[in-house]
């Protein structure tokens, strides 16, 4: 596939234009379509040896039905979402062609990192395939994990879904506080800085982006009932006048998390 023509459904999109952008640096001919271009999905992808699906995920698998089809059995078709295990089963599905889900751990305008940017790949079909774009992502500097595509969801439901409440659950408590923000910034701490930045970073994103990952995906909604759980349960145990309640609670972190993550440091800890 070192040669192969390349078509990249939603290529005007911002996670498409980045994958569309790395395989053109590697050489390769790419298709880009997208809701105004004139070159269709369809036509691209029937003429095309591997076909990229990259549109919103409550639109990826009406895509994979409408081109999957003309993908060649000796072709190459794969997705570009937060999710994986739907993904991959409507590509099997409905193509004969190898299969690969990919979700790229971070966003399109990542700037440099200290460590090499994760992309998680999920194997559906055929080894070709899977090896070629594997190569790809190595060779262009990025880490490369393969993991299923249920174990890929059921990790995003906490990375993703959980995550994302807590940072939508705090700003919409610091919303409601009354409190400016610039008197929060004014004195915060570093940690609560981060948070801030988190807060920003988040409500950047679009609308529509956010509300379907969260709301249209089963491993975000998994994710969302274990957090709230877990803060009904630590809600709970603060607010108890019995204090044992809280160490209890407090010594099962310790334990999930091998007593290492939350164990007390003595230098650079932040006060309350």
């Amino acid at each position: 596939m070192n040669d192969a023509q390349v078509a990249v459904v939603g290529g005007t999109g911002r996670m498409g234009s980045w994958m569309a952008g790395l395989l053109e640096r590697r050489g390769h001919r790419v298709l880009r379509t997208g809701r105004r271009t004139r070159l269709r999905a369809e036509d691209a992808a029937g003429s095309s040896q591997v076909v990229i699906v990259s549109v919103p995920v409550q639109r990826t698998a009406e895509i994979i039905r409408r081109v999957g089809p003309l993908v060649g059995e000796d072709g190459l078709l794969m997705d570009l979402t937060s999710v994986k295990k739907e993904p991959v089963h409507a590509m099997l599905a409905n193509s004969r062609a190898q299969v690969v889900g990919l979700h790229p751990l971070f966003g399109p305008d990542a700037g440099p990192t200290k460590s090499p940017l994760t992309v998680a790949v999920c194997p559906g079909r055929g080894k070709e395939g899977l090896r070629w774009i594997t190569r790809v992502l190595r060779t262009q500097g990025y880490d490369v994990g393969v993991i299923e595509p249920g174990e890929h969801d059921r990790i995003m439901g906490v990375v993703q879904g959980a995550n994302h409440f807590a940072t939508l659950a705090l700003a919409l408590c610091i919303g409601r506080s009354g409190i400016p923000v610039e008197r929060l910034e004014r004195w915060s701490t570093p940690s609560f800085r981060l948070a801030l930045d988190r807060i920003r970073s988040l409500l950047g994103q679009p609308e529509a982006l956010l509300e379907a990952l969260m709301t249209e995906t089963g491993a975000a909604r998994g994710g969302v009932a274990g957090f709230r759980i877990a803060v009904e349960a630590l809600a709970e145990a603060t607010l108890a006048e019995e204090r044992g309640r809280f160490r209890n609670l407090f010594h099962e972190m310790e334990e999930a998390l091998e007593n290492r993550v939350f164990a007390p440091r003595i230098e650079g800890t932040e006060g309350g």
